[in-house]
């Protein structure tokens, strides 16, 4: 009878832990890739090219209540909200960055990238949360004030190399 008593308590410890909270999304998708290059066509993001952005020189920044914050989270697989990696299709490198989700719908979150102490970029992006749905979405992207990817007549993505790429940006760096 006793072990009866102590199982009893099993199917209210596995409800209490599973729950979510409401506000917390189960998709969020708010990662852009960017491709980067030079004014003579040279990839920025080519380890190899002397030019290029060193990975550990790029810093991520958030603007929260106004004042920039610095990203960086240990735990996660990419720490600094972005990673680079290269297209075998087409040998181009590209920076997957994730942006700020923000905390309500159609909120248009802030996101700094720092490449090096002198260049630094801003990326805008509109966030439409789907409650219905629990997801977090990132609908439209501005690259330094400029409307660079809007998912209501891009919404298939760029064929580029070896795969199709939702919100891939090409961006050139002057020099």
């Amino acid at each position: 009878m006793k072990t009866i008593k102590h199982f009893a308590w099993i199917p209210l410890i596995v409800f209490f832990a599973c729950k979510k909270p409401f506000n917390s999304p189960n998709v969020i998708d708010t990662g852009i890739y960017l491709a980067m290059t030079n004014s003579k066509g040279v990839d920025l993001l080519n380890p190899v090219n002397p030019e290029s952005y060193k990975p550990d020189s790029i810093r991520i920044y958030y603007l929260k209540n106004g004042k920039k914050e610095e990203i960086y989270i240990p735990n996660l697989d990419y720490p600094r909200k972005f990673v680079i990696k290269k297209n075998n299709g087409n040998n181009r490198y590209f920076l997957q960055l994730f942006l700020d989700e923000g905390t309500y719908d159609r909120e248009i979150t802030t996101t700094y990238i720092q490449w090096n102490s002198q260049k630094e970029d801003t990326i805008r992006c509109e966030m439409n949360r789907y409650l219905s749905q629990n997801t977090v979405y990132c609908e439209k992207v501005w690259f330094n004030g400029i409307l660079k990817f809007d998912d209501a007549t891009q919404s298939t993505g760029t064929n580029w190399g070896d795969g199709i790429f939702h919100r891939l940006i090409e961006i050139s760096h002057g020099e």
